[in-house]
């Protein structure tokens, strides 16, 4: 019969997988819950996902329903922009600075083209504003947020425009 060392040696590979078991748990780090905190920490989230400027719906929430009895309560937000009132007198644009313009049922303005400033459909807010109450008919609309310069033109960065859907019912 053969004793331990006897087997061990002649199976040496079998010596050595029990062996570095044993030393790895012997020399495992005190606290390894470290290292997959670290991987699961919101450090990345933390940081905006781009640098790119943009303009989104803070409410109303898109595909809400809302009452048609009550005003609907639009409140928008901007990042990576500047935010501005439109100055009493317009030499030049400004660059990275602007100001919101709401279009009720229509779709976004082209780059450089002029936000329609007499239509019904459009909502300035030249004094810099981001929120305003409404009332609406009842049914499905949609409103686009759009950034305008200084001379109301749309502007060129693809997340200057926003869209939500909402539904207004009556009797909610």
């Amino acid at each position: 019969m053969r004793d331990v060392r006897t087997v061990a040696m002649s199976r040496g590979w079998l010596a050595v997988v029990p062996l570095a078991l044993a030393l790895g748990a012997c020399a495992a780090d005190p606290e390894p819950a470290a290292e997959p905190e670290m991987e699961s920490e919101p450090a990345m989230e933390s940081e905006p996902a781009s640098m790119n400027p943009r303009v989104f719906f803070v409410s109303p929430e898109e595909g809400g329903t809302y009452s048609a009895s009550t005003p609907v309560t639009f409140e928008f937000g901007i990042e990576n922009y500047e935010l501005s009132p439109v100055p009493d007198v317009v030499e030049d644009p400004r660059g990275g600075m602007g100001h919101h313009h709401l279009g009720l049922d229509t779709d976004c303005v082209p780059e450089g083209v002029v936000i329609p400033r007499d239509d019904p459909t459009w909502v300035h807010f030249g004094d810099a504003s981001a929120t305003i109450d409404m009332m609406l008919e009842p049914g499905e609309h949609s409103f686009v947020l759009q950034l305008g310069d200084d001379e109301h033109r749309a502007q060129a960065d693809e997340g200057l425009c926003a869209r939500v859907t909402i539904q207004v019912e009556e009797g909610i």
